[in-house]
């Protein structure tokens, strides 16, 4: 705030001190002692108490869609096809998925809950504990958006949208009850909070995609995060919900954790080849202020520059920026480049088995070629790569 020339920030949910701010703003009437804010007072920043979190999330009308341009928030299913439409048509439990949105162009975000039942080592956490809207509110909200924007597509991008599996199957029976055509992605769910049942109901209302975070196949690793779950459960469930019940789940991996090494990659590798996976979210870990992991990073004097790095963290984050680990600087960057290599060979062992020797050496040459490069050229090396092999 010092440097950017701002007056004042909001932290937290910002429903009921906003009206107090915009209010005290318009009569000219102090801003210094509003909660749930930071401002700058005579060349010092003062962080006020917080503001109390709202109770009851039914008490919050939808938001004011009609004061925004909805066309530039709703996403593309033609995008998100580009990205998994491959995937999905080969495998034959999920290739329903593309009659499910056959004709549909856009989905639209939107919240069911705030919080999480856990604090991962690398995760920020806003709130405290987990609230809900009722499952009327929601789908009076999905009802909404249908009525005033003609779209079926939503995505739920609740921090954890199943911490309570009970109020998941209530929701389920109430879209069946409305007759609701509609599909939707679910942005983040716990891998220790799903099971059969609940993936096959949210599949038969319509669900076509579930987020995990599955981060590791490394047991070290996913301790040291304080992930609750073995990269026994993560595979489990990853496969009873892609090739068993047949919705899409993208893998999402964070590598770099302080006790990464190369074995634990290799065990994470492991992890995908027994998931037979072709494709991941692919992110080393970024330290973000009033996180475990930020702490950890400040304990061992690791940012000495906080700005610069967080200048760093918004124009490359999920790029290696900072090493956590005792391994070298440049094993460390390795990591990274040879997941993805994996990942692209067990692709093409699956779409060109007679060509898999020429891929082999190919990606082996653009890996080592990738250890040597910044990271912002590896993605523009990884872009000419997709290029050269859209034409084979």
């Amino acid at each position: 705030m010092e440097k950017a020339g701002i007056d004042l920030v909001f932290h937290g949910e910002t429903e009921w001190n906003m009206p107090v701010f915009l209010d005290n703003f318009s009569k000219k009437k102090p801003l210094h002692d509003i909660p749930g804010v930071s401002h700058l007072r005579n060349g010092a920043v003062t962080k006020n108490k917080e503001a109390e979190q709202i109770s009851d999330l039914d008490t919050i009308p939808f938001p004011a869609y009609h004061l925004i341009d909805m066309a530039k928030y709703a996403d593309s299913i033609d995008g998100w096809l580009s990205r998994y439409g491959d995937v999905i048509r080969n495998d034959p439990k999920s290739g329903d998925l593309i009659g499910r949105i056959k004709g549909k162009k856009t989905y639209i975000s939107i919240v069911t809950s705030r919080g999480c039942t856990h604090r991962c080592f690398f995760c920020y956490r806003h709130v405290r504990g987990v609230r809900r809207h009722s499952v009327g509110y929601v789908i009076e909200h999905i009802k909404h958006l249908q009525k005033t924007y003609s779209t079926d597509g939503f995505q739920f991008c609740d921090e954890l949208f199943n911490s309570d599996p009970a109020w998941v199957f209530d929701l389920c029976k109430a879209i069946e009850k409305e007759k609701l055509d509609i599909f939707y992605l679910i942005g983040g769910a716990r891998i220790d909070k799903v099971d059969e049942n609940m993936l096959r109901s949210l599949k038969r209302t319509g669900c076509i995609e579930i987020n995990y975070g599955q981060e590791s196949g490394s047991d070290t690793v996913l301790k040291e995060y304080r992930k609750g779950v073995t990269a026994r459960k993560n595979k489990e469930i990853t496969l009873l919900t892609s090739k068993e019940v047949g919705l899409h789940c993208p893998i999402q991996l964070v590598i770099g954790a302080p006790g990464e090494t190369s074995d634990t990659i290799k065990e994470t590798i492991g992890f995908l080849k027994d998931l037979d996976a072709t494709q991941a979210s692919l992110n080393y870990l970024i330290p973000l202020p009033e996180t475990p992991s930020w702490q950890y990073a400040q304990d061992k004097k690791l940012i000495p520059d906080t700005e610069a790095y967080l200048d760093l963290v918004a124009e490359e984050g999920g790029s290696p920026i900072v090493n956590l680990t005792g391994a070298d600087r440049r094993v460390w960057k390795s990591w990274g480049p040879l997941i993805w290599k994996e990942l692209q060979l067990n692709a093409k062992k699956k779409s060109r088995p007679g060509a898999y020797f020429i891929y082999f050496l190919f990606y082996n040459l653009v890996y080592a070629v990738e250890t040597l490069i910044p990271a912002h050229h590896r993605r523009i090396m990884r872009k000419c790569v997709r290029s050269i092999l859209r034409r084979d």
